[in-house]
């Protein structure tokens, strides 16, 4: 592992055809207050303009290029650079506000005992009004920043973490290790689970995080005309097993929440990509925990006929995604 420098803040940025969106999340790393930071860029082999976006920061950012090989590859890149004693990730169609490190840096220090801290975010939404995280967070936690009593419960309440709305301490991470590379889907939640059996959280209730993903997406479909696929060929079993063993009988509950909604987006994602046998064990096995939302309460309908009637839900939830990415198009 690399020396750590003392109150220096490591950040680190994935980019895999990030040119409509890269610039603004470098920027807003470099326009940071906090003034001890390196900046680190992983090119995760993009085809489009990445690297010429990343050539307007030179001498400002540290570049790594590499093969695709998924954003817990890139962020692992990025960790292997990695001096500060502190880690901050960054995805590439976020941003955050002028204090994001300098309040994240402050309350770590004030309590050496925590692994990491998180903050309120705001996420940008195509045509409805832009959505503050955590929602419906009770009048008690929004004086001042605070120590999570009960991570795991807090989380499976009040899903506040975000990739890029967390600090964390890089002695932690040298003890536990990196991302899971093989996760091609929900990596971020399994290290922030992961991280959390190592000590206690920290919560700053302010927004200082901006999550830009949906606009940024949009954007991508209208050039690209086609999504993404990914593949997922895991269970929630191989998910959870780094985190699993390590949790306390107290975590379970609000563990078993989290879950909830991991498994509502494994199962997503495995019947728009061509796997609707996937998400109905999925959704057969976990569909009584997952929150309900439209989506959601659709594959539970289905999963009620069995397999065959899953095959049926692929090709309604791809019109969906087709006219969904049409419509979000239109905005641009």
């Amino acid at each position: 592992m690399n020396t750590r420098t003392k109150n220096t803040v490591s950040v680190i940025i994935p980019a895999y055809n990030e040119e409509i969106s890269l610039e603004t999340a470098i920027k807003s790393a470099l326009a940071q207050d906090f003034p001890d930071k390196e900046i680190i860029i992983v090119n995760d082999g993009s085809i489009d303009g990445t690297e010429n976006i990343v050539n307007k920061f030179v001498g400002k950012v540290k570049y790594i290029k590499q093969h695709n090989q998924g954003r817990s590859s890139a962020r692992n890149a990025g960790l292997s650079l990695a001096k500060g004693e502190y880690v901050a990730f960054l995805d590439a169609d976020d941003y955050w506000l002028p204090r994001f490190l300098t309040s994240c840096v402050n309350f770590l220090s004030s309590q050496s005992g925590l692994v990491a801290v998180s903050t309120k975010g705001c996420i940008n939404r195509i045509g409805r009004t832009a959505c503050i995280i955590p929602r419906n967070l009770p009048d008690r936690f929004n004086n001042k920043p605070f120590v999570i009593d009960n991570f795991f419960d807090f989380w499976g309440n009040y899903d506040h973490i975000r990739t890029g709305n967390c600090l964390i301490r890089k002695e932690i991470i040298d003890q536990a290790g990196m991302q899971r590379k093989e996760l091609s889907i929900c990596q971020d939640l399994e290290y922030w689970g992961y991280l959390a059996t190592f000590g206690t959280w920290g919560f700053i209730p302010e927004v200082l995080w901006v999550g830009n993903s949906e606009i940024v997406a949009a954007r991508k479909r209208w050039l690209n005309k086609l999504p993404e696929k990914i593949n997922v060929g895991y269970s929630i079993e191989e998910w959870q097993k780094r985190i699993a063993p390590k949790l306390k009988s107290q975590d379970w509950e609000g563990f078993r929440r989290v879950r909830a909604r991991v498994a509502a987006g494994l199962a997503y994602v495995n019947i728009t990509n061509n796997n609707p046998r996937a998400a109905y064990e999925i959704v057969k096995r976990f569909g009584k925990e997952m929150p309900d939302n439209i989506l959601i309460s659709l594959m539970k309908f289905f999963s009620r006929g069995g397999r065959l009637p899953f095959f049926i839900l692929k090709y309604v939830l791809g019109v969906y995604e087709y006219l969904k990415g049409i419509l979000n198009a239109r905005a641009f």
